[in-house]
């Protein structure tokens, strides 16, 4: 709720807490804050498992995170039910471990596609420099090699930006040395790829396409007019809530509107929230009280 991720918390928290409203109050949210540091996740678990209320954990964000809090929930037998992370190492078979979302080899499977698809050759890619970045990179220049293109450049971000303007200086010096078709994959959480985007097309005038995970649209990016994000390439784990004619969609859009959110219509990671409160809720948890 606080730190780099605090945007992304806020939003996928409303999510959860429409789902449970909906529910007709079944369930009760109980919401610890981890301060993006994958250590208090971790303790954050524990202090859950010690409660004999708790039915099931829900919302770890980020792959550090979830890859700390995991084993701590599977000791204490704590189911988790939806993680912010499509990261394949946490897929591990472990009963007790539901994901619900896309794996981020999957998303990055479509972003090779999508850069073959638009003509292009090379891809320049800027990552963050955590467990997350490291395998997404690696993942994508497999693909890309498979489809007969080149990983022109791979530059680390921390993963809350503090190099960012010197890893942007670096991609843009590689881009502009080659005159091949390139595009820049932006693998980086919400707020560093947002300063990205917008560093390479206001400071350094790139205008080749710009492309990234779903994990980065938040409201904040979906209803931006910076005309840096014009164009951007983003491949979504979940249907666009303002436009898809599922009953779940469709229920998520009355339900924002009556909790006078309606701006949420326009968010992916608010749905996504949504959608793990709605499966917890629907799925007997309530039951086992």
């Amino acid at each position: 709720m606080t730190g780099p991720q605090a945007e992304v918390a806020k939003e996928l928290l409303a999510g959860y807490q429409m789902a449970m409203q909906a529910s007709g109050g079944r369930l009760a949210l109980k919401v610890l804050d981890d301060e993006s540091k994958p250590e208090k996740a971790a303790q954050n678990i524990k202090l859950l498992a010690a409660d004999p209320s708790m039915l099931a954990v829900s919302g770890i964000v980020g792959t550090p995170h979830a890859q700390a809090s995991l084993p701590v929930a599977l000791q204490y037998e704590l189911p988790i039910v939806g993680i912010r992370s499509g990261a394949q190492s946490l897929r591990n078979g472990k009963e007790g471990v539901y994901h619900l979302r896309a794996t981020f080899e999957d998303e990055l499977d479509k972003v090779a596609k999508m850069c073959k698809g638009g003509g292009l050759s090379k891809v320049a890619i800027l990552y963050s420099n955590d467990s997350f970045g490291t395998s997404s990179r690696d993942h994508l220049v497999a693909r890309l090699k498979e489809l007969g293109l080149d990983a022109t450049a791979a530059v680390a971000v921390e993963r809350n930006g503090e190099n960012l303007a010197q890893a942007a200086e670096k991609i843009a010096q590689a881009v502009t040395q080659t005159n091949a078709a390139t595009g820049i994959a932006l693998l980086l959480i919400s707020k560093p790829m947002m300063q990205a985007a917008t560093l390479l097309r206001e400071k350094h005038k790139l205008i080749m396409p710009l492309f990234a995970m779903s994990f980065v649209a938040t409201k904040g990016l979906t209803v931006s007019e910076n005309p840096a994000f014009i164009g951007l390439g983003l491949v979504t784990a979940f249907p666009l809530p303002r436009s898809n004619p599922g009953k779940l969609a469709t229920q998520y859009r009355t339900d924002a509107l009556q909790a006078k959110q309606g701006d949420l219509i326009e968010s992916l990671t608010a749905f996504e929230g949504y959608f793990y409160g709605s499966v917890i809720a629907e799925s007997g948890f309530a039951d086992c009280r």
